[in-house]
């Protein structure tokens, strides 16, 4: 995974949702310098989790955040009911 890429995907994805870096990180359950880390690039070893919890804050698939094809997609609705349900990823994928 380019971390480059997801930092940019994750930036214009935010500002598109004239979302904060704060507000990105209370949806994404991380924090502000995390996301401020992953959108410089800098971020080394980001989880699946977070990828998924990012593209869940953003509205975004992880496909669409790092550029490639070979995730399992995760319907929007049940995307939007896991995060509103405060379930953890592990759960959600199993449910896709």
């Amino acid at each position: 995974m380019d971390t480059k890429e997801l930092g940019r995907q994750v930036l214009t994805k935010r500002k598109e949702k004239e979302l904060s870096q704060e507000e990105v990180g209370n949806l994404a359950g991380i924090s502000r310098n995390y996301v401020s880390l992953i959108e410089r690039g800098e971020a080394r070893n980001i989880s699946m989790k977070v990828i998924h919890q990012l593209a869940g804050a953003l509205g975004a698939s992880p496909a669409e955040l790092t550029g490639e094809s070979s995730w399992v997609m995760i319907p929007p609705t049940l995307r939007e009911y896991g995060i509103q349900n405060n379930m953890p990823y592990e759960v959600i994928d199993t449910l896709a």
